[in-house]
């Protein structure tokens, strides 16, 4: 069975890459941008969300942003929860989704239309094509 792609070590920095290009055309300041990485989740499994918080934990670590925090489809924080408590603040989304399905396209721009403050969407990582060397890696393909 294959290891999980969110575990994967090259995947903080697809994220990096991906929140920086969105940041630069918004002509914000990473320092001053809270970074959200948007999950699925579940409140089926305990443990739904370990891999996106351990990912925010490596993407903080290697990043000038304000912050790097996670929020899920549908297990709490909630996204549109999360993107009303940051209100005030600029914000950068990353969707820890494959492709730009009804949940990496969709879901995740209705919430960020709904949001009361700055937020850019940067889109579903999986099209970046890093992404390709990483699903590769963990087929047992690379």
């Amino acid at each position: 069975m294959a290891r999980p792609v969110g575990t994967h070590p090259l995947l903080a920095r697809v994220v990096a890459e991906t929140a920086w290009a969105t940041t630069r055309a918004r002509g914000w300041r990473a320092e001053e941008v809270v970074l959200l990485l948007a999950a699925h989740g579940t409140p089926r499994h305990s443990g739904s969300g370990a891999s996106a918080e351990a990912l925010a934990v490596r993407v903080r670590e290697a990043g000038p942003w304000a912050a790097v925090e996670t929020a899920f489809l549908e297990q709490t924080p909630r996204l549109g929860a999360r993107l009303a408590a940051l209100a005030e603040q600029k914000v950068v989304v990353v969707g820890l989704f494959v492709d730009a399905g009804p949940h990496g396209k969709g879901d995740v721009e209705d919430a960020v239309g709904a949001a009361p403050g700055p937020v850019a969407y940067s889109g579903p990582i999986g099209a970046s094509p890093a992404i390709r060397t990483i699903l590769r890696d963990r087929a047992g393909l690379g």
